[in-house]
């Protein structure tokens, strides 16, 4: 979750100074992709999260954490409108399923007894990010620029996205295998 968190704090905090250098209304660009994406949210959130209900938790993940890694790639090629609005797309496809399916996770692995911790950590992601991310994301940005900043959130998201894959899968297979064994002796 933390490279997502990453990611959201870019957002917030780098990517407007980024779209200045490419757009003479950069206020206002970032304030109809923010308003644009909100709103899709709204739109597709019950009915995307119905629908994938009962998905496999790997397999939402990694299309969740590939789709953010588009968001970013397309954020690092910012010059163009339409680059933006599709990347928006992605941003709320991805943010519709994970949130959900992050908290699925999480109260399917934590024991009853330790659910309210479980959550509690998981949420340190997100104050995580916003201690390492804007210092981080700023000084790529001053010294690089914001192709490199989104280009390696981009590999940051499909490393993590590919690994989280691999471990819940494996995690839910060895499930099956245990829940099998019982109910057959």
């Amino acid at each position: 979750a933390i490279p997502i968190s990453l990611l959201d704090t870019q957002i917030y905090t780098v990517f407007p100074l980024y779209l200045k250098e490419h757009f003479v209304e950069y206020v206002t660009v970032y304030g109809i992709l923010r308003t644009f994406t909100g709103a899709l949210i709204v739109f597709v959130q019950l009915p995307l999260t119905r629908k994938t209900e009962s998905s496999s938790p790997a397999a939402i993940l990694l299309i969740t954490y590939f789709s953010f890694a588009l968001f970013a790639l397309l954020y690092g090629l910012a010059p163009f409108i339409w680059t933006l609005i599709i990347a928006e797309i992605c941003y709320t496809f991805a943010d519709v399923l994970v949130r959900p399916h992050q908290q699925k996770m999480v109260s399917i692995l934590a024991p009853k007894a330790l659910r309210g911790r479980f959550f509690g950590i998981f949420d340190m992601n997100t104050s995580v990010s916003n201690i390492v991310g804007p210092v981080t994301g700023s000084f790529i940005l001053s010294h690089w620029g914001g192709k490199p900043l989104f280009i390696g959130l981009a590999f940051l998201l499909v490393s993590a996205g590919t690994i989280l894959y691999l471990t819940v899968n494996r995690w839910f297979l060895k499930r099956e295998t245990a829940l099998e064994k019982s109910v057959s002796t």
